[in-house]
Formats: C-alpha cells, structure tokens, sequence
C-alpha cells in the first residue's frame, strides 16, 4: 500500500476563475497550509453577456501536479496565498458590491465572561449584548470559539442586568447551527442579551502552569472575571491584567481587559512559580480520507517556540496508524519508532532538521492504517507530546461508494459539511476542536 501510494501522482483540484474584471491569483496548498481545494486562481478573460450589467464569476477546477509547480496553468500569473473560505467570501463580495458598505446584520457590542479554575479546567459563564442592524433575522457568525459552549439561551426582553447562571426560567433557548456557507451560527432575531455556559481545557507547561487557548468571537468591549486561589496569579500574552479582589474564602477575583478579536494565551501559576520555561505552542489541522482502499491521514502543525528552540518532537500515533513521512517546510524530517505501548500506540521522536524558534513553522505529517467499515469506529488521532495546544480543526472525506450513517463528534463541534470537489465524489464534513484529543465517532 505504501509504495503503490508513493508513485501515485500528486494532484490536486485547481479553482480557476473566468471574470470579466482584473485577475485573480493564488497558492498552492503547501504555501497555505490549506487542504488540496484550496483555490488557486488565475487570469482568463470572458467575454460578458451586453444585457448583463456586472460581471459574471464563473468556475471551474483543473486537476494540476503538486509536486511540479513549473507546470501549472499559470498565464505567466504570480501566486499569493488565500485561504478556501476567503475567496469564497471575496467572490460574493465582488458579486454584490453594495455588500461591501453595509454593516454586519448582526454583531457583539459587550461581551462578558466569567470563569473559575477546576482543576485544568475553566468553568464559565458568559455574557454577550448582540445587536441586530437590520429588520428581520440574522445569521450571527460563531467563528472563531475555542471553548465548549452549552445551554445558550436568551434573556427575557425585560430580565434586565445579568441574571444568575442557574436560573433559567425566563430565558429563551438560543438556535445555533449551519448557514447557508456551512459555517457555525446564531440566529439572532431582535437584538438582546445571550448567555450560555462555556469550559475551556488546559494544557501543562514544564513548570506545571496552566496555560489556556482562550478563543472566542470578536467583540466592541471585551472582558474576563476570572475567580483563581489566594496563591494563584494570571498572565496574557494579549490584552491586561488590570485588578484583582478578595472573592469568596482563599479566593482572588481577576479583571482582565480582552482584545476586539477576545483571543488570548492565558496562563495560570502559584505566583511563586518559576517563569520564561520553555513554551511550544501548536495549532494543528487533521485530513481524513476514508475510502474502500485504507485511511489517509494528513496533520498539518503550525509550531512556534518561545525561550528555547524546539529540536525534538514527541508525537503519539493510536492504534492501526503507521507514519510515512514528515516535512518541515519543504526538508524531511527524519524519525525513529521510540516505543509501541501495550494498547498498540506508537510514539514517534522527530529530529527536526533545524531548531523552531520564534518564527512560526509548518510541520506536516502523513499517516495510513485501515478503513473500519459497518460498525462504530473512532478516527484513530495523531497528537504532539509536550506542546502547549492551542486550537485545531479535522476534516473528514468519504468519496463514494462510501457514506457515513452516523457521525458523533468527540470533544468538537460540526462546522461545515457539503460535497467533495470534483471530479471525486462523495462528502466532506469539517469540525472545529475544544481539545487536542478531539475525533469523530463514525459508522462507514
């Protein structure tokens, strides 16, 4: 299977776009680090119907080698990276330019949130004032939010102030799901006051901090009370801290003031504890291609390392998966199998061929193991030992003749789902993560 897989031609689906207007260019996906449809774009003139008054953006997908960019389709073009649902977003901007100058349909003026730590665990509540423009409903776009939200619902027209997170009994439950785009939403009906519970897991630095990936929509006013014992102390590599209070017994309340976009590092510590350890941050990106075949699994790592440089990586592989390759950059990386465990899990030490240091790096990791087909099967993981987790999203594609009959998201949530890019077919389905063992539950 191996080494049919290696002398198959790397191909990908190219986006072209025919438009009257100005040209359009992109990446390839290994200058991205999107998935294999993500656009690449450039120049070819159509001629425009006269009755029509605008331009009409027309597509369609060229299959092009990976691993041979001298032979794309370029028109003498320069590439720059766009991510898939950006062009998307671009295109109907430039569909309906009229779009460009209205103000979103609905938005957060004030959030709140508030949280109290439980063992590596922030356990909150939050406020969040949204406004509503325009007459009519709206879709409230729900992106980024790295935490766990559950019990959404609305306050009463005239609760007023914040109302305790136990009672419930006036509030109207909140609808959240896909729109048009697939992508996470609200339904936001009259502009009002929503609260909902939320919890956030941590990760364990090498002085036992507690440090959080604390990810959520962008706001006007952003803020964070956050309830921590006597000895303990908040930092941020965003926003401030800005004051602290006795709270309940052995209880200090922090105000920290958020930035618009309400994404920030937080790490959590006894104040006497040590500092400037070492810290390596990773957001990662998992592809599952299921097919009758095997499974094909590709992560993608985005690395960065603060106060000392990364040279090893400890990556734990579950059960039924086997590494093939491992790229920093465009140099392999070479590994050795340090341990099998007795469950079947391998861990894998990569000698990376230079040091991470401040700068951001792109590790990729391709992985296969079997396809489990008629019963209940778990989307075996491929994690990082050691790194301080930040956020992560997986996608999963079943080209036909498969098809998933049930599927049960594991520490994540749906986001999007649609067809795959032609000339395959089958479904897509994409899951936004809450924790860096996160999987989906699958009946193929």
């Amino acid at each position: 299977m191996t080494t049919s897989a290696a002398n198959m031609p790397l191909l990908f689906a190219v986006a072209v776009v025919l438009t009257a207007g100005g040209p359009l260019f992109g990446l390839p996906p290994e200058k991205t680090g999107q998935p294999f449809d993500s656009p690449l774009i450039f120049p070819e003139h159509v001629e425009q119907p006269t009755e029509r008054p605008a331009p009409t953006l027309r597509f369609r997908r060229i299959l092009a080698p990976l691993d041979r960019m001298e032979d794309w389709p370029t028109a003498g073009g320069k590439y720059m990276p766009m991510d898939a649902a950006e062009f998307e977003r671009l295109v109907n901007l430039l569909s309906s330019p009229e779009e460009w100058k209205r103000p979103p349909a609905a938005s957060i003026a004030t959030a709140r949130y508030e949280a109290r730590l439980v063992g590596d665990r922030l356990i909150g509540h939050a406020y969040w004032d949204v406004v509503l423009a325009r007459d009519g409903p709206a879709a409230l776009p729900l992106e980024p939010c790295g935490a766990a939200v559950t019990a959404a619902r609305w306050q009463s027209a005239d609760a007023g102030g914040s109302s305790p997170p136990d009672e419930h009994k006036d509030a109207a439950p909140a609808a959240m799901g896909l729109r048009a785009d697939d992508r996470l939403a609200l339904l936001v009906e009259r502009s009002g006051r929503l609260e909902f519970d939320w919890s956030l897991a941590a990760r364990r630095d090498s002085g036992d901090a507690a440090l959080f990936a604390f990810e959520m929509p962008p706001a006007a006013a952003n803020g964070l009370s956050l309830d921590l014992p006597e000895d303990y102390t908040p930092s941020v590599d965003r926003g401030m801290v800005l004051d602290s209070e006795a709270s309940a017994a052995e209880t200090r309340r922090w105000l920290i003031e958020l930035p618009r976009r309400g994404r920030i590092n937080l790490r959590v510590a006894p104040a006497d504890a040590p500092v400037g350890r070492p810290l390596a941050l990773l957001r990662e990106s998992r592809t599952y291609d299921c097919s009758p075949r095997g499974l094909d699994v590709a992560a993608q790592w985005k690395l960065k390392a603060h106060n000392e440089p990364l040279e090893t990586i400890s990556v734990l592989l579950d059960p039924g998966l086997l590494l093939v390759s491992a790229q920093l950059g465009e140099t392999a990386v070479p590994w050795s199998i340090d341990s099998v465990a007795d469950g079947g899990e391998t861990r894998v030490v990569l000698r990376l061929p230079e040091p991470i240091r401040d700068a951001e790096r792109t590790l990729r990791l391709a992985a296969i193991g079997p396809v489990v087909l008629g019963r209940a099967w778990r989307l075996p993981r491929i994690r990082a030992e050691g790194l301080f987790w930040q956020e992560g999203n997986l996608s999963m594609l079943t080209p036909a003749p498969l098809s998933a009959d049930r599927v049960e998201p594991l520490e994540c949530v749906q986001t999007a789902a649609g067809p795959l890019s032609a000339p395959r077919e089958g479904r897509s389905a994409q899951f936004q993560c809450f924790d860096p063992g996160a999987t989906v539950e699958v009946v193929l």
